[in-house]
């Protein structure tokens, strides 16, 4: 018995390695193909000239402004949500089915969130706008960052807060100080994940921002994005736009993995 135990062990450990390994060389072959072809279409247009006359530079400048003004709606709302859902819900019903709500959120394809903004804010005011666009990746943030507090929050050690209320201090501040002084490591990592989240996101702006080919700086008409700026060269058939295409993605994979190697390295700082 202890042998076939011991047989069914081996042969699981190495499906699993060897699942790993087939999901890892997936990876590379697309990291891979991403550098070598985002290079090749490397040159001083896509940092200098706008969509229009086949860069990129507008579309970055677009896309950081979009990202920005995503993560102070995300990270504001998502915060307060997170914290109330952990510390100030005490049905377990209603908590129970706000978590709910926020996993089925998650789950939920983000060009969903992009019709939903459609119908309530750009079919309301009658035109596309860079508010729109940041709050379709805002909401997509927010339940992501909700989620990282409620469960940080929820993950420090009970007798801290005991303790905290002993020695005479308020909900707020042992929110504050106490909670997420300990916390920090995983909402700094769990922000970080958010941003990287809606950075490369083009399905939401698509209903909400859509595009601007020139430099613009008006939030309440559309802005130029680097996501949907990829999405439209890659259609192209002009293949130095198709290039172009390629080296946005290369630069949005640098954004994203950035973002998660930052947020990695700040984890492991932070528990040393």
């Amino acid at each position: 018995m202890y042998l076939n135990n011991e047989i069914k062990n081996n042969i699981f450990t190495a499906l699993c390695v060897l699942f790993g390994l087939v999901g890892v060389g997936f990876l590379l072959i697309i990291i891979c193909s991403l550098i070598y072809k985002g290079i090749l279409g490397l040159s001083p247009a896509i940092f200098t000239l706008p969509t229009a006359f086949g860069g990129l530079a507008n579309a970055i400048l677009g896309q950081i402004i979009l990202v920005f003004m995503a993560s102070v709606f995300g990270l504001f709302i998502g915060s307060f949500a997170g914290i109330y859902i952990s510390e100030y819900s005490k049905n377990k019903a209603v908590k129970n089915g706000l978590i709910c709500v926020i996993e089925i959120l998650l789950s939920t394809p983000s060009i969903i969130v992009g019709v939903f903004i459609y119908a309530i804010f750009v079919s309301t005011f009658g035109s596309y706008s860079g508010i729109a666009g940041s709050l379709a990746l805002g909401f997509i943030m927010l339940c992501v960052v909700a989620k990282t507090f409620f469960e940080a929050l929820g993950s420090v050690d009970p007798k801290l807060k005991e303790a905290s209320y002993a020695l005479g201090a308020s909900k707020r501040q042992v929110i504050m100080s106490v909670m997420m002084a300990n916390a920090k490591p995983a909402l700094i990592t769990g922000v970080i994940l958010g941003v990287a989240r809606i950075a490369g996101e083009s399905a939401p702006l698509l209903f909400t921002n859509a595009n601007n080919d020139f430099f613009s700086f008006d939030i309440f008409s559309s802005l130029p994005s680097l996501s949907v700026s990829i999405y439209e060269f890659s259609l192209s058939s002009d293949e130095a736009l198709r290039n172009a295409a390629w080296s946005g993605a290369l630069l949005l994979l640098i954004m994203v993995l950035g973002a998660n190697i930052i947020s990695k390295l700040a984890f492991l700082k932070e528990r040393k």
